[in-house]
């Protein structure tokens, strides 16, 4: 038979165990919550942070470009001092490769001193074209560059003789090399990253990865549903934050707008960097519940012994009362239901005592009586013997006068 004891702590220490479990879980789920939550909020402050730096440093390029094309719109320069012009904006500006006009006739001038091929024809080249569909200055779609092999981004603009005719399309060349570098730096918690695309076509134009620098995302991440999701949300122009897979590793990505290029910048942190600080307050969440168990099995222990101990004596006390002893106490001082027990038991002791002690008295008032009526049966007895032997003379006496008379 189990005790008392073990069945309060059988039964109390699972269920607190459960309960203590519960919490933690639920705990360590709210904190994951939190983390990722400031995860984003963090990353997503990293992505517009440098996206602001970025544009500001693309609309300063793009600022440096429009004044040499509002220069040589001016009515007093011809095309000799266009082209001189041209060549020392070049080498003054840093981070602009070239500054080049082609026409309409298929002709290109070059501030960088590019002589093309003889089959290069201007008018169908991309930078070209984009610059035909705006009026302000603004940044087309980056490319290879033929002279330097480098990524550029060109700055596009429509150019007019001063009588409106169209001229052809002024441009600037960007290098890409430099904003490789800023995107490289970009510091995203301990071991994240951040990746920079061209809205209109995904192309990669800033990546840690070298080898996909040029390389369309799109083609790239074809089978990646998460990521393609993200991607097409950014190419939209939206900002935000998106979870995807890749390698069998879970990626927290946040993607803010430069808008001055129409490009996204997307910084990205491992998930299990971001929870590797929970992995702590796991095991402290463990390490707190075996000590919380371990107390409370010790306060159980005593606290069970102090009930079971006086129940224990009651115990012994209704053992020895069993067995007719009537002197036993049940010696329990305590103020709860035992200690009320045990005032209990002594009552019932002593009216055992009173009722024992009247059962012996009317048991000794019943003997006597019993032996006086013993007695006095005896004597009764002893008359009734009497009366029956003179019963017996009178009638043999009778007898013998009956016979007397008779003769």
């Amino acid at each position: 038979m189990k005790s008392l004891k073990t069945k309060i702590m059988v039964w109390v220490l699972p269920v607190v165990l459960a309960a203590l479990l519960t919490v933690s879980f639920l705990g360590y789920q709210k904190a994951k919550e939190q983390v990722i939550y400031d995860a984003y909020e963090n990353t997503m402050a990293v992505a517009q942070a440098n996206a602001n730096q970025l544009d500001g440093w693309l609309m300063t390029r793009l600022k440096m470009i429009e004044g040499v094309n509002y220069a040589i719109s001016a009515p007093e320069f011809d095309e000799s001092q266009e082209l001189s012009y041209m060549k020392r904006m070049v080498k003054k500006f840093p981070n602009i490769s070239d500054i080049y006009i082609g026409t309409t006739q298929g002709d290109m001038i070059d501030g960088a001193g590019w002589v093309p091929p003889d089959d290069y024809d201007p008018r169908v080249r991309s930078w070209y074209k984009e610059g035909l569909e705006v009026e302000e200055i603004t940044f087309g779609s980056a490319y290879l560059d033929m002279n330097t092999k480098e990524m550029i981004v060109g700055a596009v603009k429509p150019l007019y003789l001063q009588d409106g005719t169209l001229r052809g399309v002024f441009a600037g060349d960007v290098e890409l090399k430099t904003l490789t570098n800023l995107v490289k730096d970009i510091q995203v918690g301990q071991t994240g990253y951040a990746f920079m695309i061209d809205n209109r076509d995904s192309t990669n134009l800033a990546n840690p990865n070298e080898e996909k620098i040029g390389i369309k995302m799109s083609e790239d991440i074809a089978d990646n549903k998460e990521l393609l999701e993200m991607m097409e949300k950014a190419l939209a122009g939206e900002s935000g934050h998106a979870t995807y897979k890749i390698d069998g590793d879970t990626k927290l990505a946040c993607y803010a707008q430069v808008p001055s290029a129409n490009w996204s910048l997307i910084a990205v942190v491992p998930e299990k960097e971001v929870l590797a600080q929970l992995n702590v307050l796991k095991r402290n969440n463990i390490i707190t519940t075996i000590i919380a168990i371990l107390i409370l099995a010790l306060v159980l222990y005593f606290v069970t012994g102090g009930i079971v101990k006086p129940i224990q004596k009651l115990s012994k006390v209704a053992e020895a009362m069993a067995r007719g002893d009537l002197t036993v106490t049940a010696e329990i001082k305590s103020r709860n239901e035992v200690g009320q027990l045990a005032v209990d038991f002594n009552m019932m002791r002593d009216k055992l005592r009173e009722l024992i002690q009247k059962i012996n008295q009317v048991s000794e008032t019943v003997a006597g009586s019993a032996a006086e009526m013993a007695a006095t049966s005896e004597e009764t007895g002893k008359g009734s013997e009497q009366v029956s032997i003179t019963v017996d003379e009178l009638a043999n006496g009778i007898t013998e006068v009956a016979g007397n008379m008779q003769q």
